[in-house]
């Protein structure tokens, strides 16, 4: 819980697919773990809500695109309750 950037910037390899989880509250942190993730080589995002896992069939999101809805959730959610995952492929 709240280690993910110290974890990303240890791996020395791309994984197939990773994810973490993220809340409205820490949009920034979440910035930052997709630009990090961005830079190792993912290049596509899903965002998950709750305890769902992705989807071939859900929508997904370039780096910036990801990090534009998080925003916008963040801005939204003015009680700081949606959360999930952010499936990085």
């Amino acid at each position: 819980e709240g280690h993910e950037l110290e974890i990303f910037a240890s791996l020395s390899y791309k994984p197939n697919m990773l994810s973490f989880e993220w809340i409205t509250d820490f949009n920034e942190k979440n910035a930052k773990c997709i630009d990090m993730l961005a830079n190792i080589g993912f290049t596509s995002f899903q965002i998950c809500y709750g305890e769902a896992t992705p989807t071939f069939h859900g929508e997904k999101y370039t780096a910036e695109n990801c990090k534009a809805k998080l925003k916008e959730l963040h801005e939204t959610d003015t009680e700081r309750k949606i959360w999930g995952n952010i499936w990085c492929l």
